[in-house]
C-alpha cells in the first residue's frame, strides 16, 4: 500500500475549498478539482492559455473558461492587496 503524499495548494491562500465549490457549480461540468488546478497553474505563474487548455479539455465552453479565469485573477489580487 503506498501513500500519497500532497503538496500543499499554491492558492490556498486565496481559494478556499468552498470557493472552488461555489465556482464550479456556476460553470458546469466542472469540477471542484479543475477550479482548484486552474487556480494553482494560475499561482505558479503558468501559462494562461495552457490553463484555458486544461479548462477546455474538462468540457467547459470557452464562456465558462473566460469566467473561471477572471474570478480566479479577482480573487489571487484582492489577496495580494
Amino acid at each position: 500500500m503506498s501513500a500519497e503524499v500532497s503538496s500543499p495548494r499554491l492558492s490556498a491562500a486565496w481559494l478556499s475549498g468552498e470557493m472552488a465549490r461555489a465556482l464550479a457549480a456556476t460553470v458546469p461540468p466542472s469540477k471542484p478539482s479543475d477550479v482548484m488546478r486552474a487556480a494553482d497553474e494560475l499561482a505558479a505563474h503558468m501559462d494562461e492559455t495552457a490553463v484555458i487548455g486544461h479548462l477546455l479539455e474538462h468540457g467547459l465552453d470557452s464562456l465558462g473558461v473566460r469566467r473561471v479565469i477572471e474570478i480566479l485573477r479577482v480573487l489571487q489580487h484582492l489577496a495580494v492587496e
